[in-house]
């Protein structure tokens, strides 16, 4: 009987993999700076980079929350006041369209060809004029050789989410407000929750708030013990 031998050992190969690996990310960073105009001071105020994030929200609070500690850890101070700030700098997120795509996998099904048994009879005479009869059973080996292919279809849908830093000059400080650095990230994954997936995107772009990446780069973030860990690139 034909059937996908080499599928039925990837698949429970997938299973232990699936059971041991930590979750991971790969997210796309790409940051840019104007280090000759850089302030000399670190003090922020932080604001929403678009209409349609409510600054007042709490969803944009836990964000912003997050963003702070970040900045914070890179050397940068909230300031008190708007006007003691020497950036200001913009936080704009979001998650885009749902984009369905499908895979088709085609696997080699082996089935065993030929073989079964074989009966022979040899009849005797002996010397007294009697007839004995002898039946022996040979068991012939089969072999099992390719007969096709086992074709699978999955469907999966990804939900690309962004997020973007804005530092600009502070409008209190300067007449200007040209933009000083700009760091974005990108996500896309089957996962439709972007709160979830927010700690994710900040933790691949902290440590190139104020940087820049020369060209877009892709960065891997992998949970371990319930953090998340940016894996050295190799």
């Amino acid at each position: 009987m034909p059937f996908p031998l080499r599928s039925t050992f990837l698949f429970l190969a997938l299973l232990l993999i699936a059971g041991c690996a930590a979750p991971s990310y790969r997210v796309r960073v790409d940051a840019i700076n104007d280090l000759a105009a850089m302030p000399a001071l670190k003090t922020y105020v932080l604001a929403s980079g678009t209409k349609d994030l409510d600054p007042a929200s709490l969803r944009f609070r836990e964000a912003a929350s997050l963003i702070r500690s970040a900045l914070l850890r890179h050397g940068y101070t909230e300031a008190p006041r708007p006007a003691d700030a020497a950036l200001r700098i913009t936080l704009t997120y979001g998650i885009g369209p749902a984009e369905t795509r499908t895979v088709t996998h085609s696997t080699p099904v082996y089935a065993e060809l030929g073989g079964g048994h074989v009966q022979s009879v040899t009849k005797t005479t002996g010397p007294d004029g009697k007839t004995s009869t002898t039946t022996k059973t040979t068991v012939v080996p089969g072999r099992y050789e390719r007969v096709g292919n086992d074709i699978t279809t999955h469907n999966y849908t990804l939900y690309p989410k962004h997020i973007t830093l804005s530092a600009t000059e502070s409008a209190d400080l300067s007449n200007q407000t040209r933009e000083l650095w700009n760091v974005s990230a990108s996500l896309q994954n089957e996962s439709a929750d972007l709160r979830a997936n927010l700690p994710v995107l900040i933790a691949a772009i902290e440590p190139y708030l104020g940087e820049n990446t020369g060209h877009a780069i892709t960065v891997k973030i992998v949970e371990q013990d319930g953090h998340l860990v940016i894996e050295p690139p190799r």
